[in-house]
């Protein structure tokens, strides 16, 4: 039994016991032989009532914040039902803190054994209803032979003080689960600020790795190659459960060599970026993770423990040789280094194609449920990784995101050319209307319409999308997503249509709309990314076995 079902237990429990102990107060004052112990039973009876109303309304202080439906509500207080329900729990977890929240489940285990020493001192039965109660009714003739019996009398003369200290001993319990939860209460505010503030730095951190990457490769890329060109398929990852830092962070791509526009050589690589110094910054994100529940990756061998073979010189060299040792060799970019290990037998053979190409690859059918939460969260994933980076263009659409027809798994790739023209230098682009707050959250919106839709947004345009002559102008793009995101309302489910209309017309604490600010990336996270998360994990929860 966990321990907050415990305390649903003890919310019910109590007051049979109070119940009962009225009717000892009541049976002992008929009795001449034991009248003198009237006033134990009442006066524990008193004290119990007291931490019976304390305990019940901290219950309801803790789980008013929760804001929950009226009928869970009153069902958790009165009735006592539901407590072991798991998203009522990892709400409270929230609310409360992992740490705050297990010493509160712990204090109520302990209190739900004080309750049944009382109710053994009593000689209460199992559900903690007196011998003498039957179906709710008393009778009399067993409360007074259960009264008379020598053995309540002298039990009643050596337990009354074991009985009142046991008794203060519950109302103590039940205030220090006041006092914690309202403590854990007040705290919530300042909690999810400082809880906000490390996930948000997190994501800056993948992100800024990312932009780092795209600039070491094309430190050592060689520019002056004419033999082939140079292209890149970045595997964008959901971070992981385990421990991701600065000084280890790891990522999969594909190394593309192909001469007259076709793949002569394409190599998967997993890349691993190691701090050259001593440094502290990734250890203060090893306990702030973005957690997610979709298909994880196997566990690669840290950067550290390998053996590299030499320090790379010319990559396409590196690329077109095979090795025995997995490392293939490391490059250094300030004050980085990055080793390169071979993630699969070689040479890579031909799999991925643009996401958009699904639609017309199923006869327009577009992609499953299940295809649609996944990409989804990945590509909401992806921009908060690659925002403001070379990788993802402000505009993008999923003409520029590449999904592997092999896999199962909804795995996306953001394929990058490296020639002289490559920069790492970020050029946002011109706003197009002043109704598009952020351009590249915006293309997350479209992007989710047409997952959901199995076409092109622009196959939805009307006259009303249209200027005066009949054509496309600067607005046309928001007035067909602004409608679609008002349909769609109709046949989506509130969690994920919500998120949709979050990147087509985003919120933002502070007026700033830019991913670099804290503020807006917060509220992105909260009201886009998190929430498609949840949504995957709602409908399709991982099989347990």
């Amino acid at each position: 039994m966990s321990g907050l079902e415990v305390a649903g237990v003890v919310l019910g429990g109590i007051p049979v016991i109070v119940n009962a102990l009225q009717c000892y107060a009541d049976g002992v004052a008929t009795i001449k032989s034991v009248f003198q112990y009237e006033d134990v039973y009442l006066d524990i009876h008193a004290s119990l009532v007291v931490s019976m109303t304390i305990f019940q309304q901290s219950c309801e202080e803790l789980l008013r914040g929760l804001l929950l439906p009226d009928s869970q509500f009153c069902a958790l207080i009165e009735k006592q039902e539901g407590w072991e329900d798991p998203d009522l729990i990892n709400r409270l977890k929230l609310r409360m803190g992992d740490r705050d929240f297990q010493v509160y489940t712990k204090f109520t285990r302990r209190l739900r054994k004080r309750t049944l020493v009382l109710a053994e001192k009593l000689q209460l039965q199992s559900n903690f209803i007196p011998v003498f109660v039957v179906d709710g009714v008393v009778d009399e003739k067993k409360r007074k032979q259960f009264f008379k019996n020598p053995i309540t009398r002298v039990r009643g003369a050596f337990e009354a003080a074991k009985l009142k200290k046991l008794v203060a001993e519950i109302g103590n319990d039940i205030e220090k689960l006041r006092d914690l939860s309202k403590g854990a209460m007040d705290l919530e505010e300042e909690r999810h600020e400082r809880a906000l503030a490390s996930t948000s730095a997190y994501w800056l951190s993948l992100r800024d790795n990312a932009l780092r990457l795209f600039s070491a490769l094309q430190s050592i890329w060689p520019h002056t190659c004419q033999s082939h060109s140079h292209k890149v398929s970045l595997r964008v990852d959901l971070p992981a459960s385990n421990s991701i830092d600065e000084d280890s962070t790891l990522t999969r791509m594909t190394f593309h060599l192909g001469n007259n526009g076709h793949d002569d050589i394409g190599r998967d690589v997993t890349v691993y970026c190691n701090h050259s110094q001593a440094s502290t910054i990734g250890r203060a994100f090893q306990h702030k993770k973005a957690r997610f529940s979709l298909p994880s990756l196997p566990k690669e061998e840290p950067a550290q423990l390998c053996k590299p073979t030499a320090k790379i010189e010319n990559l396409c060299t590196l690329l077109i040789q095979h090795y025995e040792n997995p490392c293939l060799g490391f490059f250094p970019y300030q004050k980085w280094q990055y080793h390169l290990h071979d993630a699969r037998d070689w040479p890579h053979s031909e799999g991925i194609m643009p996401l958009r190409g699904i639609f017309s690859a199923r006869n327009r059918m577009g992609v499953t449920p299940r295809e649609r939460c996944i990409f989804a969260t990945r590509l909401a994933s992806a921009v908060l990784q690659l925002f403001e980076t070379p990788w993802l263009n402000q505009s993008w659409t999923l003409a520029d995101v590449y999904v592997d027809c092999r896999e199962n798994d909804g795995q996306i790739y953001i394929p990058k050319l490296f020639d002289r023209t490559s920069t790492t230098a970020f050029a946002p682009s011109k706003k197009k209307n002043v109704f598009v707050k952020n351009e590249i959250v915006f293309a997350l919106g479209i992007a989710l319409l047409e997952l959901t839709y199995g076409k092109d947004i622009r196959s939805f345009t009307t006259a009303d999308d249209l200027d005066e002559n009949n054509r496309e102008y600067a607005l046309t793009l928001y007035s067909i997503a602004d409608r679609l995101t008002r349909e769609i309302q109709k046949i989506e489910t509130p969690r994920f249509a919500r998120a949709v209309a979050k990147c087509i017309c985003p919120a933002s604490d502070t007026y700033e709309f830019e991913l670099t600010n804290d503020g807006f990336r917060n509220r992105f996270y909260l009201d886009v990314v998190q929430p498609l998360q949840q949504e995957y994990e709602t409908l399709f929860p991982p099989k347990r076995y």
